[in-house]
Protein backbone atom coordinates (compact mmCIF):
# COMPACT_ATOMS: atom_id res chain seq x y z
CA UNK A 1 0.00 0.00 0.00
CA UNK A 2 2.68 2.24 1.23
CA UNK A 3 4.90 1.44 -2.19
CA UNK A 4 1.62 2.35 -4.35
CA UNK A 5 1.10 5.83 -2.55
CA UNK A 6 4.71 6.72 -2.90
CA UNK A 7 4.61 5.65 -6.55
CA UNK A 8 1.39 7.96 -7.76
CA UNK A 9 2.70 10.85 -5.38
CA UNK A 10 6.03 10.32 -7.78
CA UNK A 11 4.61 10.29 -10.08
CA UNK A 12 2.35 13.70 -9.58
CA UNK A 13 5.88 15.80 -8.74
CA UNK A 14 6.76 14.80 -12.28
CA UNK A 15 3.32 15.58 -13.94
CA UNK A 16 3.44 19.34 -12.01
CA UNK A 17 7.17 20.01 -12.97
CA UNK A 18 6.18 19.04 -16.70
CA UNK A 19 2.98 20.99 -16.90
CA UNK A 20 1.46 20.92 -20.56
CA UNK A 21 -1.10 24.09 -21.45
CA UNK A 22 -2.76 23.42 -24.69
CA UNK A 23 -5.54 26.02 -25.21
CA UNK A 24 -6.64 26.58 -29.18
CA UNK A 25 -4.05 24.40 -30.69
CA UNK A 26 -1.09 26.95 -29.00
CA UNK A 27 0.80 23.93 -26.89
CA UNK A 28 3.80 24.90 -24.69
CA UNK A 29 5.11 23.00 -22.10
CA UNK A 30 6.50 24.67 -18.76
CA UNK A 31 8.84 23.08 -16.57
CA UNK A 32 11.69 22.67 -19.87
CA UNK A 33 14.05 25.00 -21.57
CA UNK A 34 12.77 25.71 -24.93
CA UNK A 35 14.63 24.79 -28.00
CA UNK A 36 11.85 25.36 -30.61
CA UNK A 37 9.21 28.39 -31.31
CA UNK A 38 6.59 28.33 -28.95
CA UNK A 39 3.04 28.76 -30.16
CA UNK A 40 1.30 31.40 -27.03
CA UNK A 41 -2.11 32.36 -26.67
CA UNK A 42 -4.67 34.56 -24.70
CA UNK A 43 -4.59 31.66 -21.82
CA UNK A 44 -1.03 30.84 -21.21
CA UNK A 45 1.18 33.04 -22.35
CA UNK A 46 1.30 34.62 -19.11
CA UNK A 47 2.14 31.18 -17.68
CA UNK A 48 4.46 30.56 -20.51
CA UNK A 49 6.63 34.35 -19.56
CA UNK A 50 6.50 33.35 -15.82
CA UNK A 51 7.75 29.70 -16.30
CA UNK A 52 11.52 29.91 -13.89
CA UNK A 53 12.75 27.40 -16.37
CA UNK A 54 12.31 30.30 -19.11
CA UNK A 55 12.50 33.35 -17.15
CA UNK A 56 13.89 35.26 -20.91
CA UNK A 57 11.60 35.48 -23.63
CA UNK A 58 11.56 37.07 -27.15
CA UNK A 59 7.61 37.42 -27.87
CA UNK A 60 6.76 37.78 -31.54
CA UNK A 61 3.41 39.31 -32.56
CA UNK A 62 1.99 38.49 -35.76
CA UNK A 63 -0.49 37.73 -38.63
CA UNK A 64 -0.34 35.34 -41.01
CA UNK A 65 -1.01 37.43 -44.32
CA UNK A 66 2.11 39.89 -42.85
CA UNK A 67 4.97 39.47 -45.42
CA UNK A 68 7.53 40.86 -42.70
CA UNK A 69 6.18 38.49 -40.46
CA UNK A 70 6.78 35.36 -42.84
CA UNK A 71 10.81 36.68 -43.56
CA UNK A 72 11.29 36.73 -39.57
CA UNK A 73 9.50 33.08 -39.00
CA UNK A 74 12.79 31.26 -40.30
CA UNK A 75 15.81 33.45 -38.43
CA UNK A 76 13.34 32.34 -35.18
CA UNK A 77 13.53 29.00 -36.08
CA UNK A 78 17.13 29.02 -36.71
CA UNK A 79 18.21 30.60 -33.31
CA UNK A 80 15.33 29.19 -31.80
CA UNK A 81 17.51 25.80 -31.09
CA UNK A 82 20.77 27.50 -30.35
CA UNK A 83 19.47 29.98 -27.73
CA UNK A 84 18.07 26.81 -25.68
CA UNK A 85 17.92 28.14 -22.14
CA UNK A 86 19.36 31.29 -22.74
CA UNK A 87 15.91 32.82 -24.56
CA UNK A 88 12.72 31.41 -25.73
CA UNK A 89 11.29 32.25 -28.58
CA UNK A 90 7.03 32.71 -28.74
CA UNK A 91 4.91 33.60 -31.04
CA UNK A 92 0.90 34.98 -30.86
CA UNK A 93 -0.87 35.49 -33.81
CA UNK A 94 -2.84 39.16 -33.87
CA UNK A 95 -5.88 37.93 -35.80
CA UNK A 96 -6.81 34.98 -33.20
CA UNK A 97 -5.70 36.37 -30.00
CA UNK A 98 -6.42 39.57 -30.32
CA UNK A 99 -7.25 40.94 -26.67
CA UNK A 100 -3.34 40.04 -26.02
CA UNK A 101 -2.38 42.24 -28.76
CA UNK A 102 -4.54 44.74 -27.74
CA UNK A 103 -2.73 45.01 -24.21
CA UNK A 104 0.24 45.75 -25.52
CA UNK A 105 -1.11 47.99 -28.07
CA UNK A 106 0.64 46.05 -30.79
CA UNK A 107 -0.35 48.46 -33.99
CA UNK A 108 2.18 47.01 -36.38
CA UNK A 109 3.74 43.23 -37.72
CA UNK A 110 5.68 42.22 -36.50
CA UNK A 111 6.03 43.64 -33.57
CA UNK A 112 8.98 42.39 -31.11
CA UNK A 113 8.88 42.68 -27.30
CA UNK A 114 10.60 40.36 -24.78
CA UNK A 115 9.79 39.30 -21.43
CA UNK A 116 12.26 38.69 -18.47
CA UNK A 117 10.75 37.37 -15.06
CA UNK A 118 6.68 37.93 -16.32
CA UNK A 119 7.45 41.22 -17.15
CA UNK A 120 6.89 42.40 -20.86
CA UNK A 121 9.29 45.56 -22.38
CA UNK A 122 9.91 46.14 -25.45
CA UNK A 123 12.66 45.22 -27.90
CA UNK A 124 15.26 47.10 -28.37
CA UNK A 125 17.73 45.04 -30.62
CA UNK A 126 17.89 44.28 -34.56
CA UNK A 127 15.92 41.59 -36.07
CA UNK A 128 19.25 39.23 -37.71
CA UNK A 129 20.06 36.00 -36.12
CA UNK A 130 23.44 37.42 -35.04
CA UNK A 131 21.47 40.47 -33.60
CA UNK A 132 18.83 38.50 -31.85
CA UNK A 133 21.72 35.96 -30.72
CA UNK A 134 23.66 39.01 -29.19
CA UNK A 135 20.95 40.01 -27.34
CA UNK A 136 20.41 37.03 -25.39
CA UNK A 137 24.16 36.46 -24.50
CA UNK A 138 24.03 40.39 -23.31
CA UNK A 139 20.75 39.57 -21.09
CA UNK A 140 22.60 36.33 -19.75
CA UNK A 141 25.72 38.00 -18.28
CA UNK A 142 26.08 40.44 -15.19
CA UNK A 143 24.13 43.63 -15.23
CA UNK A 144 27.16 45.36 -14.41
CA UNK A 145 30.93 44.10 -15.83
CA UNK A 146 33.84 44.37 -13.50
CA UNK A 147 36.70 45.84 -15.64
CA UNK A 148 40.17 46.25 -14.73
CA UNK A 149 41.64 49.12 -15.96
CA UNK A 150 40.40 52.57 -18.44
CA UNK A 151 42.38 51.07 -21.32
CA UNK A 152 39.75 47.72 -20.86
CA UNK A 153 36.82 50.06 -20.50
CA UNK A 154 37.53 51.89 -24.36
CA UNK A 155 38.35 48.43 -25.55
CA UNK A 156 34.70 47.26 -24.25
CA UNK A 157 33.22 50.50 -25.59
CA UNK A 158 34.04 49.51 -29.30
CA UNK A 159 33.00 46.43 -28.98
CA UNK A 160 29.39 46.99 -28.00
CA UNK A 161 26.43 47.26 -30.44
CA UNK A 162 25.71 50.82 -29.47
CA UNK A 163 29.19 52.37 -28.83
CA UNK A 164 27.65 53.75 -25.74
CA UNK A 165 28.98 52.73 -22.06
CA UNK A 166 28.48 54.05 -18.22
CA UNK A 167 31.04 53.55 -16.52
CA UNK A 168 30.91 54.04 -12.83
CA UNK A 169 34.04 54.46 -10.08
CA UNK A 170 33.56 54.37 -6.01
CA UNK A 171 36.80 54.78 -4.03
CA UNK A 172 35.37 51.93 -1.88
CA UNK A 173 33.21 48.46 -2.16
CA UNK A 174 31.02 49.76 0.33
CA UNK A 175 30.19 53.29 -1.42
CA UNK A 176 26.30 54.01 -2.38
CA UNK A 177 27.52 54.64 -5.53
CA UNK A 178 28.17 51.12 -6.91
CA UNK A 179 24.84 49.77 -5.07
CA UNK A 180 22.12 52.65 -6.83
CA UNK A 181 24.35 52.17 -10.47
CA UNK A 182 23.97 48.40 -10.18
CA UNK A 183 20.14 48.99 -9.52
CA UNK A 184 19.93 51.26 -13.06
CA UNK A 185 21.82 49.00 -14.70
CA UNK A 186 19.63 45.58 -13.80
CA UNK A 187 16.42 48.14 -14.58
CA UNK A 188 18.47 49.32 -18.30
CA UNK A 189 20.34 46.00 -19.01
CA UNK A 190 18.61 45.34 -22.14
CA UNK A 191 19.20 48.65 -23.70
CA UNK A 192 22.84 49.89 -22.34
CA UNK A 193 26.29 48.55 -21.33
CA UNK A 194 27.33 49.26 -17.90
CA UNK A 195 30.68 48.90 -16.34
CA UNK A 196 32.96 49.62 -12.96
CA UNK A 197 36.49 50.39 -12.38
CA UNK A 198 38.21 48.67 -9.08
CA UNK A 199 38.47 51.00 -6.11
CA UNK A 200 42.47 52.16 -6.36
CA UNK A 201 42.15 52.69 -9.87
CA UNK A 202 44.95 55.86 -10.68
CA UNK A 203 45.66 55.55 -14.81
CA UNK A 204 43.91 57.01 -17.25
CA UNK A 205 41.64 58.47 -15.60
CA UNK A 206 41.60 61.84 -17.69
CA UNK A 207 40.35 60.29 -21.12
CA UNK A 208 37.32 59.62 -19.15
CA UNK A 209 37.24 63.30 -18.06
CA UNK A 210 38.33 62.07 -13.99
CA UNK A 211 41.76 63.57 -12.57
CA UNK A 212 40.56 62.83 -8.82
CA UNK A 213 40.94 58.86 -8.05
CA UNK A 214 39.45 59.34 -4.54
CA UNK A 215 35.66 60.39 -6.26
CA UNK A 216 32.89 58.59 -7.29
CA UNK A 217 31.70 59.00 -10.57
CA UNK A 218 29.73 58.26 -13.45
CA UNK A 219 30.36 59.05 -16.70
CA UNK A 220 28.67 57.98 -20.41
CA UNK A 221 31.34 57.35 -22.83
CA UNK A 222 31.79 57.28 -26.23
CA UNK A 223 34.07 56.88 -29.10
CA UNK A 224 35.74 60.09 -30.51
CA UNK A 225 33.01 61.85 -28.77
CA UNK A 226 33.95 63.99 -25.00
CA UNK A 227 32.48 61.94 -21.75
CA UNK A 228 29.59 63.22 -20.06
CA UNK A 229 29.51 62.84 -16.42
CA UNK A 230 27.02 62.83 -14.06
CA UNK A 231 26.69 66.22 -12.15
CA UNK A 232 25.31 65.06 -8.96
CA UNK A 233 27.03 62.60 -7.53
CA UNK A 234 26.74 63.73 -4.14
CA UNK A 235 23.03 63.32 -4.03
CA UNK A 236 23.00 60.39 -6.32
CA UNK A 237 19.76 58.19 -6.02
CA UNK A 238 18.05 55.63 -8.34
CA UNK A 239 15.66 58.35 -10.15
CA UNK A 240 18.05 60.91 -10.75
CA UNK A 241 20.71 58.74 -12.52
CA UNK A 242 17.96 56.83 -13.91
CA UNK A 243 17.10 59.75 -15.74
CA UNK A 244 20.53 60.73 -16.50
CA UNK A 245 20.84 57.43 -17.94
CA UNK A 246 17.86 57.23 -20.32
CA UNK A 247 18.56 61.19 -21.27
CA UNK A 248 21.98 60.09 -22.24
CA UNK A 249 21.84 56.28 -23.85
CA UNK A 250 20.96 56.97 -27.13
CA UNK A 251 24.82 57.38 -29.28
CA UNK A 252 25.13 60.53 -30.89
CA UNK A 253 24.68 59.75 -34.16
CA UNK A 254 22.50 56.67 -34.82
CA UNK A 255 21.79 54.75 -37.61
CA UNK A 256 17.85 54.44 -37.54
CA UNK A 257 15.58 51.46 -38.29
CA UNK A 258 12.75 49.71 -36.97
CA UNK A 259 14.60 48.96 -33.34
CA UNK A 260 15.01 52.16 -32.58
CA UNK A 261 12.97 54.89 -35.36
CA UNK A 262 10.21 54.79 -32.51
CA UNK A 263 12.26 54.65 -29.33
CA UNK A 264 14.56 57.47 -30.24
CA UNK A 265 11.83 59.46 -31.99
CA UNK A 266 9.58 59.53 -29.04
CA UNK A 267 12.12 59.84 -25.97
CA UNK A 268 10.90 63.74 -26.02
CA UNK A 269 13.31 65.58 -29.00
CA UNK A 270 12.82 66.17 -32.91
CA UNK A 271 14.70 64.13 -34.77
CA UNK A 272 17.46 65.37 -36.89
CA UNK A 273 17.92 63.03 -40.13
CA UNK A 274 20.20 62.47 -42.71
CA UNK A 275 19.57 60.85 -45.62
CA UNK A 276 22.21 59.24 -47.58
CA UNK A 277 22.81 56.63 -50.17
CA UNK A 278 24.68 54.11 -47.85
CA UNK A 279 26.52 52.44 -50.86
CA UNK A 280 28.35 55.98 -51.80
CA UNK A 281 30.89 55.19 -48.68
CA UNK A 282 32.41 59.52 -49.14
CA UNK A 283 28.45 60.64 -48.68
CA UNK A 284 27.79 58.09 -45.95
CA UNK A 285 30.78 59.35 -43.88
CA UNK A 286 30.43 63.13 -44.88
CA UNK A 287 27.06 63.29 -42.96
CA UNK A 288 28.30 61.11 -40.44
CA UNK A 289 30.71 64.11 -39.89
CA UNK A 290 28.39 66.97 -40.11
CA UNK A 291 25.57 64.91 -37.48
CA UNK A 292 28.33 64.93 -35.49
CA UNK A 293 29.71 68.12 -35.39
CA UNK A 294 26.31 69.42 -34.55
CA UNK A 295 25.12 67.39 -32.13
CA UNK A 296 28.16 68.17 -30.22
CA UNK A 297 29.45 71.71 -30.96
CA UNK A 298 26.20 72.98 -32.53
CA UNK A 299 24.20 75.88 -30.97
CA UNK A 300 20.88 73.60 -30.53
CA UNK A 301 22.79 70.51 -29.70
CA UNK A 302 20.50 69.49 -26.90
CA UNK A 303 17.51 69.98 -28.80
CA UNK A 304 17.62 67.34 -30.90
CA UNK A 305 18.38 63.60 -31.44
CA UNK A 306 20.55 62.94 -34.59
CA UNK A 307 20.41 59.92 -36.59
CA UNK A 308 20.63 58.65 -40.57
CA UNK A 309 18.37 56.36 -42.96
CA UNK A 310 20.04 55.03 -46.15
CA UNK A 311 17.70 57.06 -48.78
CA UNK A 312 17.30 54.03 -50.79
CA UNK A 313 16.08 51.53 -48.55
CA UNK A 314 13.47 53.32 -46.67
CA UNK A 315 12.03 55.17 -50.08
CA UNK A 316 8.76 54.28 -49.45
CA UNK A 317 8.67 55.68 -46.00
CA UNK A 318 11.04 58.20 -46.41
CA UNK A 319 8.06 59.90 -49.14
CA UNK A 320 5.81 60.46 -46.81
CA UNK A 321 8.06 63.51 -45.58
CA UNK A 322 8.97 64.60 -49.53
CA UNK A 323 12.41 62.90 -49.32
CA UNK A 324 13.60 61.72 -52.20
CA UNK A 325 16.36 58.77 -52.84
CA UNK A 326 17.57 60.94 -56.07
CA UNK A 327 18.16 63.64 -54.20
CA UNK A 328 20.17 62.56 -51.54
CA UNK A 329 22.13 63.39 -49.83
CA UNK A 330 19.78 65.41 -47.56
CA UNK A 331 18.84 66.63 -44.19
CA UNK A 332 15.88 67.08 -43.08
CA UNK A 333 13.91 67.41 -39.25
CA UNK A 334 10.91 65.07 -37.75
CA UNK A 335 9.13 65.43 -35.01
CA UNK A 336 7.70 62.01 -34.45
CA UNK A 337 4.42 62.13 -32.10
CA UNK A 338 3.03 64.37 -34.59
CA UNK A 339 4.43 63.58 -37.86
CA UNK A 340 5.56 66.92 -38.33
CA UNK A 341 8.50 67.95 -40.41
CA UNK A 342 10.99 70.27 -42.20
CA UNK A 343 12.62 69.28 -45.34
CA UNK A 344 14.05 71.08 -47.92
CA UNK A 345 16.66 68.90 -50.02
CA UNK A 346 18.61 72.00 -51.18
CA UNK A 347 21.12 72.33 -47.80
CA UNK A 348 22.57 68.93 -48.78
CA UNK A 349 24.87 67.63 -45.59
CA UNK A 350 24.89 71.68 -44.42
CA UNK A 351 23.13 70.44 -40.75
CA UNK A 352 24.13 73.82 -39.39
CA UNK A 353 21.80 75.81 -41.61
CA UNK A 354 19.23 73.71 -42.18
CA UNK A 355 18.67 73.45 -38.37
CA UNK A 356 19.07 77.77 -38.23
CA UNK A 357 16.30 77.53 -41.33
CA UNK A 358 13.84 75.80 -38.90
CA UNK A 359 14.58 77.83 -35.92
CA UNK A 360 14.28 81.52 -37.98
CA UNK A 361 11.20 80.01 -39.79
CA UNK A 362 12.85 80.15 -43.15
CA UNK A 363 11.65 76.77 -43.64
CA UNK A 364 7.90 75.96 -43.31
CA UNK A 365 6.73 73.12 -41.16
CA UNK A 366 4.14 70.16 -42.41
CA UNK A 367 2.74 67.17 -42.35
CA UNK A 368 3.24 63.37 -43.28
CA UNK A 369 0.94 62.12 -45.24
CA UNK A 370 -0.62 65.36 -46.67
CA UNK A 371 0.60 65.59 -49.85
CA UNK A 372 -1.50 65.07 -52.65
CA UNK A 373 -1.33 63.65 -55.70
CA UNK A 374 1.97 63.98 -55.86
CA UNK A 375 2.20 61.77 -52.67
CA UNK A 376 -0.01 59.44 -53.99
CA UNK A 377 1.53 58.92 -57.45
CA UNK A 378 5.08 58.25 -55.52
CA UNK A 379 3.68 55.49 -53.14
CA UNK A 380 2.37 54.05 -56.21
CA UNK A 381 5.79 54.44 -58.48
CA UNK A 382 7.38 52.54 -55.20
CA UNK A 383 4.84 49.80 -54.91
CA UNK A 384 5.45 49.20 -58.65
CA UNK A 385 9.09 48.56 -58.45
CA UNK A 386 8.65 46.77 -54.77
CA UNK A 387 6.55 44.30 -56.27
CA UNK A 388 7.79 43.46 -59.76
CA UNK A 389 7.12 41.71 -61.96
CA UNK A 390 3.91 41.05 -60.71
CA UNK A 391 2.74 44.52 -60.82
CA UNK A 392 3.50 44.59 -64.26
CA UNK A 393 1.21 42.21 -64.76
CA UNK A 394 -1.46 43.90 -63.15
CA UNK A 395 -0.80 47.26 -64.69
CA UNK A 396 -1.21 45.43 -67.97
CA UNK A 397 -4.34 43.34 -67.12
CA UNK A 398 -6.12 46.83 -65.83
CA UNK A 399 -4.89 48.33 -69.45
CA UNK A 400 -6.34 46.04 -71.30
CA UNK A 401 -10.05 46.06 -69.18
CA UNK A 402 -9.93 49.82 -69.13
CA UNK A 403 -9.38 48.89 -72.98
CA UNK A 404 -12.06 46.62 -73.74
CA UNK A 405 -14.95 48.78 -71.58
CA UNK A 406 -14.35 51.98 -73.66
CA UNK A 407 -14.77 49.31 -76.33
CA UNK A 408 -17.66 48.83 -75.47
CA UNK A 409 -19.47 51.35 -74.72
CA UNK A 410 -18.10 53.47 -78.30
CA UNK A 411 -20.62 52.85 -81.22
CA UNK A 412 -18.95 51.83 -84.05
CA UNK A 413 -19.09 53.28 -87.74
CA UNK A 414 -21.90 53.08 -90.41
CA UNK A 415 -19.69 50.96 -92.68
CA UNK A 416 -19.36 48.16 -90.28
CA UNK A 417 -22.86 47.96 -89.06
CA UNK A 418 -24.58 44.99 -90.75
CA UNK A 419 -27.99 43.97 -89.27
CA UNK A 420 -29.90 40.83 -89.93
CA UNK A 421 -33.11 42.72 -90.98
CA UNK A 422 -32.58 45.12 -94.46
CA UNK A 423 -36.06 46.89 -92.96
CA UNK A 424 -34.58 47.32 -89.47
CA UNK A 425 -34.67 50.76 -88.95
CA UNK A 426 -30.93 51.00 -87.73
CA UNK A 427 -30.02 50.29 -90.63
CA UNK A 428 -27.90 53.15 -92.09
CA UNK A 429 -29.20 51.88 -96.15
CA UNK A 430 -32.41 51.94 -94.78
CA UNK A 431 -31.92 55.46 -93.44
CA UNK A 432 -30.00 56.58 -96.09
CA UNK A 433 -33.04 54.69 -98.85
CA UNK A 434 -35.87 56.73 -96.96
CA UNK A 435 -34.60 60.19 -97.19
CA UNK A 436 -33.95 59.51 -100.94
CA UNK A 437 -37.86 58.80 -101.22
CA UNK A 438 -39.03 61.91 -99.06
CA UNK A 439 -37.37 64.27 -101.07
CA UNK A 440 -38.04 62.73 -104.79
CA UNK A 441 -42.15 62.91 -103.15
CA UNK A 442 -41.31 66.65 -102.43
CA UNK A 443 -40.01 67.31 -105.51
CA UNK A 444 -42.80 66.20 -107.78
CA UNK A 445 -45.48 68.43 -107.34
CA UNK A 446 -43.21 71.38 -108.40
CA UNK A 447 -42.74 69.14 -111.42
CA UNK A 448 -46.14 68.71 -112.31
CA UNK A 449 -46.51 72.39 -111.69
CA UNK A 450 -44.37 73.31 -114.46
CA UNK A 451 -46.20 70.85 -116.82
CA UNK A 452 -49.05 72.99 -116.09
CA UNK A 453 -48.45 76.49 -116.83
Amino acid sequence: MSYSIMRYSTTAIFLLLTVTTTVDGAVTTLGEKHATVQALDGANWRTAIEDPANPLWLLKFYAPWCGHCKKLEPILDKVAGPLQGKLAIGKIDCTVHKPVCNEFQVKGYPTLKFALDGQVYDYPGGRSADEIIGFAEKMNKPAVQDISSVADVWTFVASTDSGVVFAAYAPTEDDSVRDVFAQVARKQRATDHFVQLPPGTTSDLASIGQDETDAAFVCRLEAHVAPKCFDAITEINTQNLLDFVTTNNFPTVNKLGPHNFHKIGRAGRPLVVGVVDAKDEKQLATMKQELTAYATQGEHRDEYYYGWFDGRQWAKFLAQFNVLPEESPQVFMLNVPDKKFWQNATYGTNVADFVAAVKDGTLDQASAGAQGMEMIVQKLYYAMVEYRPWSVVVVVLLVVMIAVMIASCVSPGDDVYIPDDPNDSMNPLRQVGKKEEEESSKEKPKDETKKDK
